[in-house]
């Protein structure tokens, strides 16, 4: 007898070393299985072996709904199923449950080895299969309970090695319901994305850590010519298709976007294999996992080639218009300058006759008041002369053309000083600025427009023209100290003085391969810029 009892003393151990193997391989199998079972058929797989595991009659799995409050009841194992004919609800309230659920509202492994004597218990409807002894385990996910896993009516009492192994199960199930649940959920989030990828318009793809593609998108053939798998294939083919002369500045962003992990764009050419050329306008950007561990470029390509072309035409229509309005600028001027050279020639000179006539009229007159009329004429002849020489100057000073740009930015300082009550005055590097004949007219009218501007709508006390000679260039400032303003609000608004105040100056400058330069803000006063390029040495 006591023989008997030490040897199954020694062959405790080592059925439990055997249950211990066997509970592995059968969760192992269900890893591997898992995505081919249904849920329920992981279900009953799972409690049939921690029934045979425990050396139960019946067992059972429900699951505890998000709201905690209540249950699913999902699934007995098969032998319960065969014996028990009651009817349940497939929703329950955990707070009405009986003794099974214990588990659930303690938080931990409930044993009820004489389910019978419970002084508590609340009995079973009719048909339910008869319990003796129960073992119940919740499972615990964070905060919540996932899991009610129990079996009953073990031929001896349950004990912690029967817990350890429901406990296993238990927690090992939900493990792989999760990994299941998480890989339905991927597989359906790549459907999806897929079937929006694989018929966007746009060339869509996904390049991984090591350069190659991991995804490319049917309109890939549309735009290149080539099939997505000749891409898959060969991770260098996009970069073999781009223009040589954009390939280096794709490179480069290549390889700042690998570095900086932030969302990028580029535009550059593809050559097709028919030799037709297309722009793509390309953007990627990082694709990290919920570790932020880098999984590559997702990026999309979009055929950009019948916007390039409108660009292009836009560009050689302004152009166009830019020379038209170039030529229509050197037509004012010339005219200017004719009609300016006509009036001095020989409006100016024809009344300057009459007044010298009107003179020797009057020396011959012999009554005061027949002088003092001839003195009145003679006093609207010199007044018509004076307005004539000043419209002469305006149209076309005599200055610009005789003594060069700076003689009459000086000039012209003076005068809008004389005229509109303001402190001017023009300051000069001393530097030699040869200037052509078209950019010396454009100086000089641009700097009267912003002079005139100052004093119309600046409100300044002082205002100061410079020029200089910088890099090859001239440079013409104009600097007040008036109200300023905000030189995003400039546009092509019309201009006092007739023009289209700072927008025509930038267009025409822009023209002759000058720029205009606006610093400014409300209170701060204002200074304009004009630079362009001065004439080359021995021309």
């Amino acid at each position: 007898m006591r023989a008997q009892g030490q040897e199954q003393v020694r062959r405790q151990p080592e059925e439990l070393w055997r249950k211990e193997l066997q509970r592995a391989a059968a969760l192992l199998d269900l890893y591997n299985r898992a995505l081919q079972l249904t849920e329920r058929e992981i279900f009953e797989y799972a409690l049939d072996e921690a029934v045979r595991l425990t050396d139960s009659a019946i067992g059972y799995l429900h699951q505890v709904n998000e709201d905690q409050s209540t249950l699913s009841l999902t699934t007995w194992n098969r032998t319960a199923l065969k014996d028990c004919t009651a009817v349940h609800e497939t929703h329950y309230p955990l707070a009405v449950a009986g003794v099974w659920a214990d588990c659930a509202r303690q938080r931990r492994p409930v044993v009820h080895n004489d389910y019978q004597g419970l002084p508590d218990k609340k009995g079973y409807p009719p048909g339910h299969t008869h319990v003796v002894r129960h073992l119940s385990v919740p499972v615990i996910d964070g905060d919540g309970i996932r899991l009610i896993f129990g079996v009953g009516n073990k031929q001896t009492d349950y004990d912690s090695d029967d817990i350890r192994q429901l406990q296993s199960i238990a927690d090992e199930l939900h493990r792989i319901m999760a990994r299941r649940r998480a890989a339905e959920a991927l597989a359906a989030s790549e459907a999806r994305y897929r079937i929006v990828a694989d018929n966007t318009y746009d060339w869509e793809f996904w390049v991984g850590p090591d350069g190659r593609f991991l995804y490319t998108s049917p309109s890939c053939e549309r735009i290149t010519g080539r099939r997505a798998a000749e891409f898959e294939a060969d991770p260098d083919l996009l970069l073999r298709l781009i223009h040589p002369e954009d390939r280096p500045r794709f490179e480069r962003h290549r390889r700042e976007a690998h570095a900086s992990r932030r969302m990028a764009d580029e535009e550059f050419r593809i050559v097709r294999p028919d030799g037709g050329v297309r722009w793509i306008g390309h953007l990627c950007g990082p694709v990290v996992d919920e570790a932020g561990r880098f999984l590559g470029i997702r990026g999309s390509n979009r055929d950009i080639t019948e916007r390039k072309e409108a660009e292009a035409r836009l560009l050689e229509y302004q152009e166009q218009l830019r020379s038209l309005s170039s030529e229509v600028s050197r037509a004012e001027q010339r005219e200017r300058r004719r009609i300016a050279s006509l009036l001095h020639d020989d409006v100016i000179q024809s009344l300057a006759l009459s007044r010298i006539k009107l003179g020797a009229l009057r020396d011959s007159l012999s009554t005061p008041e027949q002088q003092a009329w001839l003195d009145g004429a003679r006093a609207l002849v010199e007044q018509a002369i004076q307005s004539t020489r000043s419209l002469t100057l305006q149209l076309s000073p005599p200055i610009l053309h005789e003594l060069g740009l700076e003689p009459a930015l000086d000039w012209l300082t003076e005068q809008v000083a004389q005229q509109q009550g303001i402190s001017a005055r023009f300051a000069s590097d001393g530097q030699p600025k040869p200037l052509g004949e078209d950019l010396k007219v454009v100086l000089f009218a641009a700097t009267r427009e912003l002079l005139l501007n100052v004093a119309k709508h600046a409100r300044a006390a002082n205002v100061t023209v410079s020029s200089r000679q910088e890099d090859e260039k001239i440079e013409i400032s104009v600097e007040d100290d008036g109200v300023g303003f905000d030189p995003r609000q400039t546009g092509t608004r019309r201009s006092d003085t007739g023009g289209f105040g700072l927008f025509n100056i930038r267009e025409r400058l822009e023209y002759l391969g000058g720029c205009c330069e606006v610093q400014s803000e409300p209170g701060r006063g204002t200074r304009v810029v004009l630079a362009a390029p001065l004439k080359p040495a021995g021309e």
